[in-house]
């Protein structure tokens, strides 16, 4: 698969009706040989943006990030990064459930949505004040 393909297809995994549920809308999808990117609503994680990846493995990277504009900066930046590696078609919708806190589908209730946990997770400064020394 190559181009376009590569991401109309991982959109078309994901569904219409999650990409509904995600706030997501067709003007919104950015894609380039081998992955797709697209903005999501407000949700429980604070993400507002998600990339997936189809790697040479025939499993996704799913990459979750919530871009802020700073005070005094023109370009924003990331303040929130989490990334899960390994992930397969019939995982999309629970790694993304339990990451964002969002339900993908009104009829499908996932047990737990804290059954996924992030490869790699970068959180701001303010948040590592508070850890153990």
């Amino acid at each position: 698969m190559t181009g376009l393909t590569v991401a109309n297809t991982i959109i078309e995994q994901i569904g219409s009706q999650a990409l509904y549920m995600l706030g997501t809308w067709k003007s919104q999808f950015f894609s380039d040989a081998s992955s797709v990117k697209f903005r999501i609503g407000k949700n429980v994680g604070g993400y507002n943006e998600i990339k997936i990846t189809l790697l040479s493995d025939d499993t996704y990277k799913v990459e979750l990030f919530k871009w802020q504009k700073a005070q005094g900066y023109v370009i924003p930046r990331v303040t929130k990064y989490a990334a899960f590696n390994g992930v397969y078609v019939d995982m999309l919708h629970a790694v993304i459930s339990s990451a964002t806190g969002m339900a993908l589908s009104i009829t499908r209730h996932y047990a737990n949505f804290n059954e996924y946990e992030p490869d790699e997770m970068v959180l701001p400064k303010e948040y590592h004040m508070f850890a153990a020394a």
